[in-house]
């Protein structure tokens, strides 16, 4: 959570294309985790770009539309807990 992913974090970036070509060209075994980018409605519409790269990337995009952003991040927390099905903190 906090990381904005903008293109000049470029080692995120390699980071993410290494990922996904190990796990689709080389048909890795090792990699079986999933990744999620939490993103506001209002970002998912203005960065479409970065969120195109993202899915190229195998990376889910979870778009919470929420513009307050204490319930935007408990929003995140709650989609996490359901996710994992960890113990729900109110």
């Amino acid at each position: 959570m906090g990381l904005s992913l903008d293109f000049v974090e470029i080692d995120l970036w390699w980071l993410l294309t290494y990922r996904a070509r190990n796990k689709f060209y080389r048909k890795s075994d090792f990699i079986q985790n999933q990744l999620f980018y939490y993103t506001t409605k209002k970002w998912h519409q203005i960065a479409a770009d970065k969120m195109q790269l993202l899915k190229a990337n195998d990376v889910e995009i979870v778009v919470i539309d929420e513009s307050d952003k204490t319930k935007y991040y408990k929003k995140i927390l709650k989609e996490i807990s359901k996710r994992y099905q960890l113990p729900s903190n109110k």
